[in-house]
């Protein structure tokens, strides 16, 4: 086979000068070779096709003969399949390496188009040219290729086309003839018709008629139906009578369902003299345009005229663009004038202009404008384009619906008419198309008003190179410019905001700088409002490597003069944020860069209001403060925060009046709040250290360990945990001594709306002092909280009430016995109450010189606002010595709940006898309390024993009255009286000159005479005291001595003064003591 090919290679390339002998020698090769047929047939085959490197194709060879070769069922990939192959030949066209006809009968091909629509594949190389060893220019190796029953498929990146073709093409070398019918089912449609095409290759001359009987095409809901014409081109090969001339007419345009009219379209081109019209719709119809074009044949050059407008009476959807809608009427004119080049592959130069009318224009339901109406001039050269609104324009009622999920704030903004007006030139567009994409310039300058309280400029200068893909090669941003004045958002934001932006780079890269600056008299967001606000943010934006980055340069700046939100406000608020913003796909971050500050000159709430200004710093992480991200449909966000320690001073208030002030340095404090899923939200706060002084309390807390967890998903209620490592008395003496607090706060499981709380009291050297365990029910708004201080032994040399508190521990010395602490308190819809039993277990102990014995007792606290107990509360006493030796002492008392203690019995034995105090109230105050205080029986000489009388002998019982009241902090005691129980003895002989008689020389000798050894009757004191001065007693004796003037009856009254003023003040010293700690009390 390779002798074979390499002999006719040398045959077709000297056979010209061969003798007719050497041509016959090679015939009777080719026929010695003729058993080698299907070799032959390869090779015709190969030639066929121009050698083309096809993988493989498949074929069948159903004859072979010296004249001619028919092959069946062709296959070749990547082409197409034939029914039948058949080529026809003489043997001297074989010894020329060529063929006669080629006839491909059933030939179904499948073309796939490139983005240029050329064919690719094995196509694109059988029409690359000739054969490898023809050169250019060569002729085909045959003398007619015939077509017959034509189907073929196209397919491009529009779409596809079923193309098929009854009858015959002939394309020879000298002529191409063909005639039948044709018919295309593409992605735009259907249509059929019939083809007649002829063409000498000798002249050139010939024609071509294609017709049109019958179609129907559209793109989505636009349809053309029965489209009918014909295109026919005569004088080929004459380029002086080329003539071509096309007419179609369309039956109905619809577009969804709507009749939109007919379509006409009429061309002819004969020589120089073009002309065209284009019709469609009709004066009644929803729309309807017109395109003229002519061509002045007496010019020189060929001079183009086209004029043309658009109509719209109904409103409508565009077809290409279905989420815009234009609202009738609604009209675009425009006229063109330019030359046309003298070759058609280039394009003409044209100038004109346009005027866009339209009562409304909308796109996708989200924004709208009209009326509008703007002219512009239009300039073509070549492929350079500019459009220029020449006499400006101006668009009224630009309005911007805000999607459903926009937040209030936004929609305010958004929701609005605005109305632009654009000046002489105020819009420039210029493009240059090139072989890669399109540069385009523009520059926009208009001015913006909205609903008569917004004005506002607008500054554009932009250049971007654009692929025809959409990408964007390389843009810049040379000047952006938006500022506004007035409502920016009604009702929510009023002032100055104006932004600036410069960029450059492309749709991989760019960078550039951009600014927000705002001047705000009143800023509202939700329910916070501001006012005199300053806002600068300076930025350094970047894109690389698929991230955006925004850079503070150097700080993001906020300022406003005051801010409430409701009862709370502030004033002198300045911020400064030293930040950076990130965007990566469809996340976005702000990162802080640096120590944010906010400084904030006075605050004031309810609760509070600040002393001096306060400064909170903001720690940078390696975490971004805020984090934005987008997942289908659905947003997640993060915040981010950590507040470093901040100094601060600030009071405590109590209706309007300060209670307390808190001072020092707030601790170090994480916060991470975020959404989890699209509905719930989850957060967490940690603390760690400070030292706050809560100066009127006068308590300190320090070293603060706070920890907080918050999922709405599983509670409404966040995890508490607490510890307050520093917890101080700041008095002196100190109310407790340094201890140690735990608090946590914890949802019941698996409730969820259930809260548990539970607290400790730690001292600094015992395990726990005091534990709380509580719980709160919403659903019935119910608190119960449980208290218990467990038993607290005092013992000499062990624990003592100095080692609990330094101030109360002090009025009880050397104790001994316990006390115990438990009980409830519960809040049902707001009431609360008590259940809280102080147990007191034979507690001893001193006070200076008064000590007591064997105290017990129980009392209940059923109210703690104010303090109540249960009736009958008692307390019991083995001794209590106050100067005078009390026993067997029991009070039974109560606290009503109205500032007052209710004393329903007191007794105590005193020297043979008891004392009694009547039922009595006593105010919880310093002054006005009064009570009676009832002798029985008590022995005058063991009465005598604690009272330094030398001399002094008494025997006998008193009983009587002595009613005591508090006036300014002291004793008053008003006609008290004390009577002898019986007749006694008197005795009283002085060791010394110190008698303590309020008596006149001349009388004090009768009356110690007297007293030397008196028998009384009656003997009756009264007594006396005024405020701040001593105690007075004035003694009343009848009776007689024996020894003088023979027992002659005496009856006298005598002033006594000295120590017995004693008896008095130290039996009414205990009282006191409670008054003291009352006044302790009131200041804690």
């Amino acid at each position: 086979m390779e002798f074979v090919r390499d002999l006719l290679g040398l045959i077709r390339r000297t056979g010209r000068r061969l003798s007719i002998l050497v041509i016959l020698s090679a015939v009777l090769v080719i026929a010695a070779w003729f058993t080698a047929r299907i070799e032959v047939t390869d090779w015709f085959v190969r030639r066929l096709i121009y050698e083309t490197p096809f993988a493989h194709a498949n074929y069948t060879v159903v004859e072979v003969r010296t004249d001619r070769v028919v092959l069946a069922n062709l296959d070749a990939d990547g082409f197409g399949t034939i029914d039948q192959v058949v080529v026809t030949y003489l043997p001297r066209q074989v010894l020329e390496g060529r063929i006669d006809t080629v006839s491909l009968i059933g030939a179904n091909l499948h073309i796939v188009l490139d983005n240029k629509q050329q064919p690719t594949g094995p196509l694109s190389q059988l029409l690359d040219g000739p054969s490898r060893d023809d050169g250019p220019g060569s002729a085909p190796p045959f003398s007619a290729l015939i077509f017959e029953n034509l189907q073929t498929r196209l397919t491009g990146d529009w779409g596809y086309a079923d193309i098929t073709l009854s009858g015959a093409v002939q394309s020879g070398l000298t002529d191409i003839t063909g005639a039948g019918r044709w018919s295309i089912d593409s992605t735009f449609g259907t249509a059929s018709g019939r083809l007649d095409l002829s063409r000498e290759h000798a002249t050139g001359q010939g024609h071509v008629t294609a017709g049109f009987e019958d179609g129907i095409f559209g793109h989505q809901s636009l349809r053309a139906h029965q489209v009918t014409g014909m295109i026919n081109v005569s004088g080929l090969g004459d380029p002086g009578g080329r003539a071509i001339d096309i007419s179609f007419e369309t039956q109905q345009v619809t577009y969804d369902q709507h009749d939109l009219g007919t379509l006409e379209t009429h061309a002819t081109w004969a020589g120089q003299e073009i002309e065209a019209n284009f019709v469609f719709g009709h004066a009644e119809g929803p729309i309807s345009a017109t395109l003229d074009l002519k061509t002045d044949p007496n010019a020189s050059q060929l001079i183009l005229h086209t004029r043309g407008d658009i109509i719209i009476r109904e409103g409508l959807a565009f077809p290409l663009f279905p989420n815009v809608t234009v609202d009738a009427p609604a009209a675009l004119t425009f006229a063109l004038e330019g030359m046309l080049p003298d070759q058609l592959n280039t394009f003409p130069t044209l100038a004109g202009n346009a005027q866009l009318e339209a009562s409304r224009i909308a796109l996708a339901d989200r924004f709208s404008a009209g009326p509008l109406s703007i002219g512009f001039d239009l300039e073509a050269q070549g492929l350079n384009l500019t459009l220029l609104a020449h006499d400006g324009g101006s668009i009224e009622r630009l309005e911007i619906a805000s999607a459903e999920d926009t937040g209030d704030d936004l929609r305010r903004a958004l929701d609005r008419s605005f109305d632009i007006n654009l000046p002489p030139e105020g819009f420039l567009a210029a493009a240059t198309i090139g072989e890669d994409g399109i540069d385009l310039v523009t520059n926009l300058t208009a001015s913006l008003t909205a609903d008569g309280n917004l004005d506002g400029q607008i500054f554009v200068r932009t250049t971007a190179a654009l692929a025809y893909d959409g990408a964007v090669r390389d843009f810049a941003i040379t000047t952006l410019e938006v500022a506004a004045s007035g409502e920016i958002v009604p009702n929510r934001i009023q002032g100055t905001v104006r932004l600036a932006a410069d960029l450059e780079g492309d749709n991989e890269a760019f960078d550039g700088t951009a600014s927000v600056q705002a001047r705000l008299e009143r800023l509202q967001l939700g329910p916070t409002e501001f006012n005199d606000v300053v806002f600068d943010m300076p930025l350094d934006i970047e894109r690389l490597d698929g991230k955006t980055t925004g850079i503070v340069r150097p700080v993001a700046l906020f300022e406003a003069e005051s801010f409430a939100f409701g009862d709370r406000g502030a004033t002198n608020l300045v911020a400064e944020l030293p930040m950076r913003i990130e965007q990566v796909d469809n996340a976005f971050y702000l990162r802080l860069d640096d120590t944010a500050w906010l400084d904030i000159g006075s605050f004031a709430m309810p609760e509070a209001r600040s002393v001096n200004p306060t400064s909170v710093k903001l720690l940078p992480e390696h975490l971004p403060v805020v984090v934005l991200e987008q997942f289908g449909d659905d947003w997640n966000w993060d915040v981010r925060l950590l507040i470093g320690p901040s100094a601060a001073r600030f009071d405590l208030l109590d209706n309007g009046q300060a209670r307390a002030t808190v001072s020092g340095t707030f601790p170090e404090t994480g916060i991470r709040f975020g959404n989890l899923g699209a509905t719930h939200l989850q957060g967490t706060v940690e603390s760690y250290g400070g030292d706050l002084v809560l100066e009127g309390p006068d308590i300190r807390i320090g070293d603060v360990r706070l920890l907080v967890n918050y999922n709405d998903g599983l509670s409404p209620w966040p995890q508490v945990s607490t510890e307050v490592r520093r917890f101080e008395d700041l008095r002196e003496p100190a109310r407790f001594n340094p201890a140690v607090l735990d608090i946590s706060v914890a949802p019941v499981w698996p409730i969820g709306d259930d809260l548990r709380f539970t607290g400790n009291f730690h001292m600094e050297d015992r395990r726990y002092m005091a534990n709380l365990e509580a719980s709160y029910q919403p659903e019935t708004d119910q608190f119960k909280a449980l208290i218990r201080v467990p038993p607290v032994k005092f013992e000499p040399g062990a624990v003592q009430p100095l080692d609990l508190s330094p101030l109360y521990g002090a009025f009880f010395e050397d104790a001994e016995g316990s006390f115990e602490i438990n009980g409830e308190i519960t809040a049902d819809n707001g009431e609360v109450a008590s259940d809280l039993t102080l147990f007191i277990f034979d507690l001893s102990g001193r006070n200076g010189d008064i000590r007591v014995d064997g105290l017990n007792g129980e009392i209940t606290l059923s109210g703690l606002n104010p303090w109540t107990t249960l009736p009958q509360q008692t307390l019991t006493a083995e001794h209590l010595d106050v100067g005078l030796p009390l026993t067997d002492l029991s009070l039974t008392m109560a606290l009503p709940g109205d500032d007052s203690l209710r004393i329903d019995f007191a007794s105590a034995k005193l020297a043979g006898g008891r004392i009694v105090v009547d039922p009595s109230v006593l105010q919880l105050r310093p002054d006005g309390n009064a009570m009676m205080l009832n002798v029985r029986g008590v022995d005058i000489s063991a009465l005598l024993e604690d009272v330094d009388i030398p001399g002094l002998a008494v025997s006998g019982r008193l009983t009587g009255h002595i009613p005591v009241r508090m006036t300014n902090g002291e004793i008053v005691i008003e006609n008290g009286r004390l009577d002898a129980d019986s007749a006694g003895t008197l005795r009283y002989v002085p060791t010394s000159g110190d008698v303590p008689l309020d008596l006149d020389d001349g009388n004090m000798e009768l009356v110690l005479d007297a007293l030397a050894n008196f028998e009384f009757t009656e003997l009756g004191i009264e007594v006396n005291r005024q405020a701040g001065g001593s105690t007075e007693l004035g003694l009343h004796i009848a009776g007689a001595n024996p020894d003088l003037y023979d027992g002659y009856p005496i009856e006298f009254n005598v002033n006594l003064s000295g120590d017995l003023d004693k008896i008095v003040r130290e039996s009414l010293a205990g009282w006191r003591i409670p008054e003291e700690i009352r006044k302790k009390l009131s200041g804690f």
